[in-house]
């Protein structure tokens, strides 16, 4: 995922602790399920337009995403894109025009609500 007025995109396998994120917090060492479609590696997202996240639901109940940056042995969350949303596979969330524009260090989160599972975008 890039920002260039586009978003830029790195996995990580890592716990994120502090956060500006949202209030769920990962748990458990490893990500599982919920596996995302887009934004995919090197996928441009335009800022300021709307795009559509997309997963494979795999989980029951709500989901929260955060966006990420950072390289990937130190990402963390920068902004909550949505709380408490259905795990239907999919979000329309336009970026903001005030992101920073780079292709390398972005990328979100989708973590399951009340239970901490999480996965990464790649």
């Amino acid at each position: 995922m890039h920002f260039s007025a586009t978003l830029g995109l790195s996995a990580a396998l890592i716990n994120l602790a502090s956060a500006k994120g949202c209030k769920q917090q990962p748990v458990g060492a490893n990500p599982s399920g919920n596996a995302i479609g887009a934004p995919s590696l090197n996928q441009f997202v335009p800022a300021g337009k709307p795009f559509e996240i997309t997963w494979t639901p795999t989980t029951q109940g709500r989901i929260s995403i955060n966006l990420l940056r950072g390289p990937s042995t130190n990402v963390k969350p920068i902004h909550c894109i949505v709380e408490n949303h259905r795990n239907t596979g999919n979000f329309s969330w336009t970026p903001s025009t005030s992101l920073e524009p780079d292709v390398t260090h972005y990328g979100i989160q989708i973590l399951v609500d009340g239970t901490g599972q999480y996965q990464y975008s790649t």
